[in-house]
């Protein structure tokens, strides 16, 4: 057992500087620990913009509500993301993957978002936040190259419309549960 979590411990490692085989090894056999990324990777999203919240000195429950409801946006979004890909790949490069492993490869996109803490340090939260952000994009096209057998453009392509489609849904649909967030985080 503690072989098993060496081993997939080097795979997510690996995950994270984007090696090709580790992806290919994981959208296999990691359902369970890429679903464990994308809650982790959540939580320390939440974290890390939870520093308005001690500012505000908002009470417990709303603290502890805030949190769950900024996690739900997440793994929200997190979905729509991989169905999306799911969508845009079998529509428009004939490629078929169960939905299950398109779920895998996006979690373990998110793995760099594990780091989304930092984004509260004073003056670089900013530029930390988009480094991740285009770290999860270079994992995210990696991982759809190495599954879908697609080229590199195909998979930018897919990857990006992906993503243009969850700003959508976030713009639109999410907007209101957005400001209720902001609403709970001012009280």
């Amino acid at each position: 057992m503690l072989a098993d979590i060496a081993h997939y411990l080097q795979l997510l490692k690996q995950t994270l500087f984007l090696n090709r085989a580790a992806f290919l090894e994981l959208s296999k056999t990691g359902f369970n620990i890429a679903i464990l990324v994308v809650f982790l990777a959540g939580l320390s999203q939440a974290l890390g913009q939870s520093i308005v919240l001690f500012i505000n000195k908002v009470s417990k429950r709303r603290f502890f509500f805030s949190l769950v409801l900024n996690a739900i946006i997440f793994t929200v979004g997190f979905f729509f993301l991989a169905i999306s890909i799911s969508f845009i790949v079998s529509f428009a490069y004939h490629q078929e993957k169960a939905l299950k492993t398109v779920i895998t490869i996006t979690a373990l996109a998110y793995l760099p978002y594990l780091f989304s803490f930092l984004t509260l340090a004073p003056y670089f939260g900013s530029f930390i936040s988009l480094m991740l952000s285009l770290w999860n994009l270079a994992a995210l096209i990696t991982a759809v190259s190495v599954v879908f057998s697609l080229n590199i453009y195909q998979a930018l392509a897919a990857s990006i419309l992906g993503w243009l489609l969850k700003q959508i849904l976030r713009a639109t649909i999410g907007r209101p549960i957005q400001d209720l967030s902001k609403l709970i985080k001012k009280s």
